[in-house]
């Protein structure tokens, strides 16, 4: 699918006026009409609050300047993809951030629907899950009458969860795909960028672009765990003393 929505974003870029009928003979060979595929994509559109792609009762097809301009750089970028449909790896990390995000037990049904799977797919998924978690030290806890929840240490579950994230943010549809499952929120990470960059210039240090994009996420995702934990824990960190160091001042300061 992803193949077929970059033609067509590529037809509506090079077409300055177009048709349903148009894209048709321009698009051969697909599993699915243009109408849905432009419905596809104006769900995403709206999402990050660009203006849709229309369709008059003729079959016309129009889009505004700010829409074609948001579409080239995603048909640029290569970062447009199918987010109702995630691969088993996706799913898998997906799952383990929900789990280590929140204090709720869920249950097999709750986590197959917000995966958008099936059940019997879930509990193949869990499985692998369960072999994948050991390796920090950390187990999926099942309780009949409440649900899943992974357990451990707090640093190995805090391990866990970043090292699960910096995983999925490898993906290029990764932050569209934390959004839209609520794990962010656009204009909080802009807050926590600013913040970084603070940092940087106190530290006298330089973040890679890499860095101030996936940073602000990551802290956002363990703030919520220590939102929803609110627990006293203990960093192997401190064996190397850095409590006492001037770079540990200045970032509680900021």
């Amino acid at each position: 699918m992803k193949s077929e929505l970059n033609e067509i974003i590529f037809h509506l870029l090079v077409n300055q006026s177009t048709s349903l009928t148009r894209i048709e003979g321009d698009v051969p060979d697909k599993k699915i009409s243009p109408k849905e595929q432009i419905h596809f994509i104006n769900k995403y559109l709206r999402t990050n609050k660009i203006p849709p792609i229309s369709i008059d009762y003729d079959g016309r097809v129009k889009l505004e300047d700010k829409t074609r301009e948001y579409l080239y750089h995603i048909l640029k970028s290569s970062k447009f993809i199918n987010l109702d449909y995630l691969s088993p790896e996706v799913r898998m990390s997906l799952i383990i951030l929900l789990l280590l995000t929140s204090s709720s037990y869920y249950s097999l049904q709750g986590l197959a629907d917000f995966v958008d799977v099936s059940k019997n797919t879930l509990l193949n998924d869990i499985k692998i899950i369960k072999e994948r978690v050991k390796g920090y030290s950390v187990q999926v806890e099942y309780s009949r009458t409440k649900g899943y929840k992974i357990i451990g240490t707090e640093y190995n579950l805090r391990k866990l969860l970043v090292t699960e994230l910096k995983t999925l943010l490898l993906h290029d549809f990764a932050i569209p795909l934390l959004e839209k499952k609520k794990f962010i929120v656009r204009n909080e990470l802009f807050l926590l960028e600013q913040r970084l960059l603070k940092v940087e210039k106190a530290l006298k240090i330089s973040f890679t672009d890499e860095q101030i994009e996936h940073l602000p996420i990551i802290l956002t995702l363990l703030i919520k765990r220590m939102k929803a934990y609110n627990r006293e824990w203990f960093s192997e960190i401190k064996r190397f003393d850095l409590e006492n160091t001037n770079e540990l001042e200045i970032l509680k300061n900021h």
